[in-house]
């Protein structure tokens, strides 16, 4: 497992986010300078929140990726969360593809919008997506569909 002694980031938390990056010491220490320097958090804080939340992103997220039979799309992503999250959920989701060599368009990353750090902070914890999901700015589309890594 990669180490991020610059983020001096407990250790469960540099387990968690192992389970949730597909590099841990290279993608957390990019995250935290590119979003999480100004969020006002430790960097133990912002993480255990961000990971908080990706996790139950991936809850209700994992069966569209699991069922669609190596494929995924936009819409597919944005129906599961307005059912599971209430109407206008799923515009708070964009899907990220990169064509690959042999295998065309593979998505590789799903974003979620949410309100600023500032109100993330202020919920009642443990932060429940399901409580902020619809308080973020709608995004654009991303691309529409792609392959599941595997």
């Amino acid at each position: 497992m990669g180490s991020l002694p610059s983020l001096n980031l407990p250790q469960a938390v540099q387990t968690d986010l192992q389970s949730k990056m597909s590099d841990v010491s290279i993608m957390a220490p990019h995250e935290w300078n590119a979003h999480g320097t100004c969020s006002g958090l430790a960097p133990a804080e912002y993480f255990s929140l961000a990971a908080a939340l990706a996790g139950q992103a991936s809850q209700v997220l994992d069966p569209v990726f699991r069922d669609g039979g190596g494929r995924v799309s936009l819409d597919a992503v944005r129906a599961r969360l307005d059912a599971e999250f209430g109407p206008g959920a799923g515009k708070r989701a964009s899907l990220t593809c990169r064509n690959v060599e042999g295998a065309g368009m593979v998505a590789y990353e799903v974003q979620v919008s949410l309100p600023p750090i500032v109100d993330l902070k202020s919920a009642q914890p443990p932060v429940s997506l399901k409580d902020v999901i619809t308080k973020g700015p709608p995004l654009s589309a991303g691309c529409r569909r792609g392959a599941v890594p595997r």
